[in-house]
Parts: C-alpha cells; structure tokens; sequence
C-alpha cells in the first residue's frame, strides 16, 4: 500500500484496505477531508494531520466513527520536511504497530483505532483514529501548562501498558522498536 503525500489524496479505497486489515467486516466508501494541519501550521509536530468524515459500506459495525484524526507522514515536498523529526521511521512503525495490535487489547483511555498501516520501502504511513475532540479531549501545545495531575495520569498509563506487556512473547517476531542486550565489555 502507497500513502499519498498529501491527505487530499487519500481515497476510500486505500482506507478501506487499511480499516479491513484490523476490521474484516468494516468497509470505507467514502471519505471526506474537513481540514488539513500540515509542516507549517504551527498545530503539528513529527506527522501530518487530518481530521475527516468517513462513510462506512452497510455491512460495516454501526459504532464506527464517522469523524476522523488521520495521521500521516509529512509531504517531503515540502519545505522543511525533511528535518530529523520527520524521519522517525522507528517511532512511525512502532505507532502503527501500538494502534494495530497493543491498543485493542488495553483498558487505558486512548484512541479508538480504525488501522494504520507502515510502508517501510517509502518509509510513509497512515493511521485511521477516532476524533476524540467528540469526546472533549484538548490537545495543549508545547507552550501550554499541563499540570502535576495530568502527568500523574500520562505516566499512570503508561506504567500500565509496559507492566502488561514487559519482555512478552506476543512481541517476538515484531519489526521496529530497539533491540536490549548486553555486552561483553
């Protein structure tokens, strides 16, 4: 699967093919970009944004999602894209990887995944999110005071999917991430 440098190119068929890979009986027919927060917008930081409508095939699930966060790598087209921080392609895979198959199984307050997909010969990707502005979630910038309690509570969710998850063998064979050893120094 390609991802498009820009989200205006997205179609309904590349999104179907990245829903169904997590979703089977889900199917996309039609997407709608509401608005694009792209390198430059002074509202993003390593990825592009959309936020968008989907229209879902009759046969899909009736609790998807019909407004969108669609997350994906910046144009390299444009200026100033190819500073470092947009070309994490370790930290892009690992993403995906989190929403594909880490996220589903979770109780933790996180976005709801529709899929994402990593191509590692263009070094593009893609994910499909629910927008949880729909549910009152705020987005502070860098600028912005977060508060002791909320760090309280990132860190507490944090704590809880590395305790769930630490030295798993659901993770052997997984792509991405670093490596831990030691050496025989």
């Amino acid at each position: 699967m390609q991802i498009p440098p820009s989200p205006y190119d997205l179609t309904p068929e590349l999104l179907d093919g990245i829903v169904k890979q997590v979703l089977p009986h889900a199917g996309v027919s039609n997407v709608t970009i509401v608005k694009s927060h792209e390198y430059g917008d002074g509202d993003v930081s390593t990825s592009a944004r959309a936020t968008a409508k989907l229209d879902y095939t009759a046969q899909s699930p009736g609790d998807l999602p019909r407004d969108v966060i669609l997350k994906l790598s910046f144009d390299p087209g444009q200026k100033g894209t190819d500073a470092w921080y947009c070309q994490l392609n370790g930290l892009f895979s690992n993403e995906v990887n989190f929403y594909n198959r880490i996220r589903p199984g979770l109780g933790i307050e996180a976005p709801r995944s529709l899929g994402g997909h990593f191509d590692p010969v263009s070094k593009r990707y893609l994910l499909i999110m629910e927008d949880v502005t729909r549910r009152g979630a705020t987005f502070p910038s860098n600028l912005d005071e977060v508060g002791v309690e909320n760090v309280k509570r990132i860190l507490d969710a944090i704590a809880i999917v590395h305790a769930a998850h630490w030295q798993s063998e659901r993770f052997n064979g997984v792509n991405g991430g670093a490596k831990v050893g030691h050496s025989a120094a």
